[in-house]
């Protein structure tokens, strides 16, 4: 989606890193390459160090607040009716939303130490690092 190669003086750099709405993407990783040339008259060989860092890029307008209108009272092997009412952090509606509604009994959950998990953290949270990093430069050049 983007790269730059730069120098870096000795005392580092601060670098902005252009993101692009249109990538539409929330599981972002910073990988970086810091290649340091050898020096013959300090005998300094050639260093290199690979870096990966993700990017939590949590668009908040894509959250949505989602209400249930229940009875008060609910009895078994009877009809449920349950209302469910969605909207953004801008109150907008959305034009169609898929929403899945399970009926649990709570004595269960609590036998079960069941905790439920946040959607939120389930769809936009940290995934693992998709690619494999491979490179010869430890056979090539001094390795740490």
């Amino acid at each position: 989606l983007w790269w730059q190669e730069i120098d870096v003086p000795a005392q580092g750099l601060d670098l902005t890193i252009p993101v692009d709405k249109t990538w539409n993407r929330h599981d972002l990783y910073l990988s970086t390459l810091v290649v340091r040339p050898g020096d013959k008259s300090r005998s300094a060989t050639p260093k290199r160090a690979v870096g990966v860092l993700h990017l939590p890029l949590g668009d908040e307008n894509r959250r949505l607040d989602l209400a249930l209108e229940t009875p008060a009272k609910m009895r078994p092997n009877q009809p449920l009716t349950v209302k469910i009412k969605a909207s953004t952090k801008n109150g907008e509606k959305p034009k169609q939303v898929n929403v899945l509604v399970s009926a649990v009994d709570s004595g269960v959950l609590n036998i079960t130490d069941y905790v439920t998990p946040d959607p939120w953290q389930a769809f936009f949270g940290q995934k693992r690092y998709g690619a494999d990093i491979y490179d010869i430069y430890g056979q090539v050049i001094e390795g740490q």
